[in-house]
């Protein structure tokens, strides 16, 4: 008896064995059309008559455990057409799912190129930008300019001429978390904004998060704004650019080895050779020019290095250099300016199971600007430098099969904010004082599925922050944040959010034009850490496959804002720097729409109400005002049209209100000198900005990998004009008794024609 129950045992622990030793993995990806990975995508696996539901993770990998059988794997996502396949997994098995965009036309059974539409919604409101498909809308260099082109989405205001700053939300410019991959950017403008400060074809994609409800994104009140590099290794050389009548631009992808890849891109500018010698030409007498020019230049380096399939390692680095010189014998006036990015980075992604992936950086960004000004025989220069260098651990990974995301970053800062210097003038040495300080964040972040149309998103950031200037001291703050989504996977999705923010750098404005003056300051003595409470919610109906309908509430609330009262050239000699900062609050609310349409003719429509204002004690005796930027009414709209398979007609419109600017209101004489007496702050509103470009592609040639284009565009075709500042005027009667105001608005262009040659191959 006791000899044929160990046989049974052995015999079952060899079958348990047997089954154990028989199970193998289902392993892969989920992607769109482009090869982006797609977060949060739904799987239903059914198995030797088994149901397993899952969400993959965030960088869209998967992974099953499963004995071998016949199979049937569903996955859906929304905004996304359903993949359903059925097949016999016998052994470990590796398999990337393509998911196409539902609004994707079709031919038969070939799928038209690059299909995927240029604007994307996401969960909390944030929005994937395609910059392929953007490189179809007007631009001065032919080339789009993706900074100009999220001004045309629902919720960001219009800079206007002349500016290349992003306002979110009733939000200031440096209140924005620029990153290229997860490195900051601290100087985002070229001259005037007349050129695209990043050159798309080295971007392989923008996401926009509006709420900036990521947990991993900290250190900014307001907006994230990521430029993704590309992460697809090359397996052939190909070559594109664009050569146009001010700039040009050249990219290069070529494979190295087996298991890496590399993408160069370059820019060059070429104004000093056009415009400079109009501008003397047509420039006589005393009102010439003596030395006008500007020039820009960067390039972008991505090496991508695939040891194995579950090891990957980027190398990122970006450099700018722009310079700009100007003089004038009318008003003796000489001067030069410079300024410049520089980052570096290196991100190293593991995948140690099926549920964990594992990611480590380091990065390094500097920016840094100077002007040396002369005039009458006075001279000024000034500089200012921010410089930050730290790293990046994370780790995503599925507990109780709800994905999560933790890590822990480190920051540490230098920061310049002024260093004058003069040999004629009297400068206080306390401006050039250099802060030291670091950042350490630790954050969770959590996305459960309740059911099958809600889930949660909540995370919690950890920030201790310690300056090491003179009575420097630590600080830490709590930044929850959570978020409710919804969806029933074909019409409906709807989301609320809130996010608490701080802040400890602060970008201080000095120039209402891009002029690249701006600087930051980090916080410390006098200067505190802001923080802000962000609200939102908002919904998409899918009207059809090609049609989706956009609409969301926003309401902020800042504190601890912090106003640099002074210019560039201006300053107190009297006090230390952070004694002349205004420490205030500010609000800001408004409803978005946006109307989106993917097809033969594709694009947006989108419309932002809302109001800003701002609170600060030494302005108007602590009363509120309105914001610089507190527009109103902002109305924008962008579209492609195929004609033929040749041609492609595109069309962005722009209406917004006008800006805020402080106006006297009276004047008087004191001994036939005209004397202003000023009301309250940003009491005036500059005319409502009005502006309508188109572009034609004319296709000499495309086919799969190669395409060559001639593209033509015209920069506000209306001739409207669109003043960047106002100038009044007072003069007085020939009998001295009345006084006349003329206010005179300043134009920088018109209309501008652009021709360019667009090229890959």
């Amino acid at each position: 008896m006791l000899s044929r129950l160990f046989k049974t045992l052995v015999i079952l622990a060899l079958s348990a064995n047997v089954c154990l030793a028989q199970t193998i993995t289902l392993l892969g990806k989920v992607v769109d059309s482009d090869g982006i990975a797609l977060p949060l995508a739904r799987m239903q696996l059914v198995a030797a008559g088994d149901t397993v539901h899952r969400h993959v993770g965030e960088n869209g990998v998967f992974s099953f455990r499963i004995v071998p059988s016949r199979v049937q794997l569903i996955t859906s996502h929304v905004g996304f057409e359903t993949d359903v396949r059925t097949f016999d997994a016998l052994r470990d098995t590796a398999i990337d799912i393509v998911l196409n965009f539902s609004g994707m036309e079709l031919e038969g059974v070939a799928v038209t190129a690059r299909s995927r539409a240029m604007v994307r919604s996401t969960e909390m409101g944030a929005i994937t930008l395609n910059t392929e498909k953007l490189s179809e809308l007007p631009s001065i260099m032919g080339s789009p300019d993706l900074i100009s082109i999220l001004q045309l989405l629902p919720g960001v205001q219009h800079a206007g001429e002349a500016n290349g700053h992003l306002y979110v939300r009733g939000a200031d410019p440096g209140h924005n978390l620029m990153l290229y991959n997860t490195t900051p950017v601290y100087g985002t403008s070229h001259l005037l904004g007349i050129f695209p400060f990043y050159n798309a074809d080295h971007i392989d994609r923008i996401q926009f998060d509006k709420s900036g409800q990521e947990t991993q994104a900290g250190n900014r009140l307001g907006a994230t704004v990521q430029c993704l590099s590309p992460d697809e290794k090359p397996e052939t050389l190909s070559i594109k650019g664009n050569v146009g009548v001010l700039a040009s631009q050249i990219t290069v992808s070529s494979p190295v080895g087996k298991k890496a890849g590399v993408v160069v891109s370059g820019r060059q500018t070429y104004v000093d050779q056009i415009i400079t010698p109009l501008l003397n030409s047509s420039s006589k007498g005393e009102n010439s020019l003596e030395n006008f020019g500007y020039a820009f230049s960067d390039v972008n380096l991505t090496l991508m290095l695939r040891p194995s399939k579950k090891h990957s390692i980027d190398v990122n680095a970006f450099w700018s250099g722009d310079r700009f010189t100007i003089g004038d014998k009318r008003m003796h006036l000489d001067g030069k300016m410079r300024w410049g990015n520089q980052l570096a980075s290196a991100t190293w992604n593991y995948q140690l199971g099926q549920d964990i992936s594992l990611s480590n950086e380091m990065y390094f960004s500097r920016y840094a600007n100077f002007l040396n000004l002369g005039q009458a025989g006075l001279d000024v220069q000034v500089d200012s430098e921010v410089a930050d260098w730290g790293f990046n651990s994370g780790a995503d990974f599925k507990m109780f099969d709800i994905p999560f995301a933790t890590g822990i970053q480190y920051a540490n800062y230098r920061v310049k904010p002024q260093d004058l210097s003069s040999e004629t003038l009297p400068v206080p040495s306390e401006l050039a004082e250099v802060t030291t300080s670091q950042l350490v964040s630790i954050y969770l972040h959590g996305k459960p599925k309740l059911n099958r149309y809600f889930s949660l998103d909540a995370g919690l950031r950890l920030g201790l922050y310690n300056d090491y200037g003179r009575n420097g001291k630590a600080d830490w703050r709590l930044e929850p944040r959570i978020g409710l989504n919804f969806s029933d996977d074909h019409q409906w999705a709807a989301y609320l959010s809130y996010a608490r923010k701080a802040q400890r750098l602060h970008l201080i404005t000095t120039s209402s034009v891009g002029f690249p003056t701006d600087f930051w300051i980090a916080s410390s003595q006098g200067v505190p850490v802001s923080l802000a409470d962000n609200f939102s919610t908002g919904a998409n109906y899918r009207i059809s496959p090609q049609m989706e309908l956009t609409a969301g509430l926003f309401y902020s609330r800042m504190n601890n804002l912090v106003h640099y009262p002074f210019n560039i050239l201006q300053f107190n000699d009297m006090t230390h720097f952070g004694d002349d900062i205004y420490v205030g609050k500010g609000k800001a609310r408004g409803a978005e729409f946006m109307l989106r349409k993917t097809g033969q003719l594709s694009g947006w429509i989108s419309y932002t109400l809302s109001k800003s204002d701002r609170q600060f004690d030494g302005i108007d005796g602590g009363e509120t005002f309105p914001s610089k930027f507190d527009r109103r009414h902002n109305f924008s709209a962008a579209a492609i049209y195929k004609i033929h398979k040749r041609w492609t007609a595109s069309l962005t419109q722009i209406f917004t209100s006008g800006n805020r600017f402080t106006t006297p209101t009276s004047w008087y004489f004191i001994s036939n000198t005209p004397v202003k007496e000023y009301g309250k702050h940003n009491n005036a509103i500059m005319p409502s900005y009005i502006r309508t470009d188109v572009s034609v592609d004319f296709h000499l040639s495309k086919v799969s990998h190669r395409e060559s284009v001639l593209n033509v565009s015209i920069y506000n075709v209306f001739a409207v004009n669109n003043p960047i500042y106002v100038i009044l005027d007072v003069r007085s009667s020939e009998s001295g008794n009345m006084m006349q105001v003329v206010a005179r608005y300043k134009t920088m262009y018109k209309l501008l024609p652009s021709v360019s040659w667009r090229f890959r191959f």
